[in-house]
């Protein structure tokens, strides 16, 4: 059985009572990974990532929809036959880490296989293996308290593979490490999923964490799919508003415009060439990196600030058409910036510019020729 089988899902919902309302958490979710993928699931806190990934772990059960687990319909299994999936064919990491205080880090990372009724002996070279897949054979007989979290965290990620899953699902898993430690964390948890190519599902709120160590993502707002592809494909081609402001650090600039003749304005700059748009109001989103500065250029802006940034700068302006109380725009610290100048003009990167239906958020497409 390939993990590309594992599981299926179509059409996923899933309710909730709260008081007298019925609140729909999932609304409709159609979801396949690969085998051997790294996908995150990235949105807001209530867009019910967590929600779809205990149903993935079967922690819960949809309200309707298609679930094949394994091939089989979730519906078809016992939960004897759930909690022995759940045992042996999915790992799973917590935000909370979930050891038990009083077993050493071997200890706890043993505990599936004994519920698996595992030899002694195996159990004892599957321990060492999964420490040592994780750089912490030399704290096998620590206890939590003894570790760091980045070490408490390796340890449950240990935990989770000791078995040899079939999918690893890790909820915010990073969530409770300081700045230092997710990166490092985040960077283990790829090498690792990357030695042992086990098929993951990650699920955050951080993009950057999804967008710098997934093969695909899938960005959630209010228990829908928004969009799914791989990172740099959804950073460049946003379907949505929601999405490009989703994603991005520093964030997109938005502003409101106006499509004219073919002709994108901002105020009373036409600022780009928008072949193929109907004359119509637009909220245009402009990534930091899409500004060129140029003495002449069509976008025109009032000069804040600039800040070095050691490779690039940041040019902070203010724009009347902005949404935002600045726009940010990133140039290389070669480009000489007048400091002491009232404005600054740029020109515009078409590929950095996208354009939105102002009450729908929906994209608008446009030809640059």
């Amino acid at each position: 059985m390939s993990s590309n089988d594992f599981f299926k899902m179509k059409n996923i919902v899933k309710q909730y009572v709260v008081g007298e309302e019925v609140q729909t958490i999932l609304k409709g979710i159609d979801l396949e990974i690969r085998e051997g993928e790294f996908l995150s699931i990235l949105g807001p806190s209530g867009s019910g990532k967590s929600t779809l990934m205990n149903i993935i772990g079967c922690l819960d059960i949809a309200d309707s929809g298609v679930y094949l687990l394994d091939g089989t319909p979730i519906e078809d299994y016992t939960e004897t036959e759930l909690a022995r999936i759940r045992n042996r064919k999915i790992g799973f990491v917590f935000q909370s880490f979930n050891l038990i205080s009083k077993l050493t880090a071997a200890e706890n990372v043993e505990l599936p296989l004994i519920y698996q009724g595992v030899g002694k002996a195996e159990r004892r070279g599957r321990v060492a293996a999964a420490l040592a897949r994780v750089d912490l054979e030399k704290r096998a007989r620590h206890l939590p308290t003894e570790l760091s979290g980045g070490q408490q965290q390796r340890v449950a990620i240990a935990r989770a593979l000791v078995k040899t899953p079939n999918v690893l699902l890790l909820d915010e898993p990073l969530s409770n490490l300081d700045a230092r430690l997710r990166l490092q964390t985040r960077e283990e948890i790829r090498k690792i999923q990357q030695e042992t190519r086990v098929t993951t599902v990650f699920v955050t709120h951080d993009q950057e964490e999804a967008m710098s160590i997934s093969d695909q993502i899938v960005v959630m707002k209010d228990g829908i799919f928004m969009q799914m592809g791989r990172p740099q494909e959804v950073y460049d081609d946003p379907a949505s508003l929601f999405v490009a402001k989703f994603l991005g650090n520093p964030p997109i600039n938005v502003f409101k415009g106006e499509v004219q003749k073919e002709t994108l304005w901002l105020g009373d700059q036409p600022v780009l060439s928008v072949k193929g748009v109907p004359d119509q109001p637009v909220t245009v989103g402009i990534r930091p990196e899409g500004f060129i500065l140029t003495e002449n250029g069509p976008f025109a802006a009032s000069l804040s600030r600039v800040e070095v940034m050691g490779r690039d700068v940041s040019v902070i302006s203010a724009h009347p058409c902005s949404e935002n109380p600045s726009v940010r725009s990133i140039i290389t610290a070669e480009t000489p910036v007048d400091r002491d100048a009232g404005s600054v003009h740029f020109s515009l990167k078409p590929s950095k510019v996208f354009l939105f239906h102002r009450e729908t958020g929906a994209r608008i497409p446009f030809s640059i020729s």
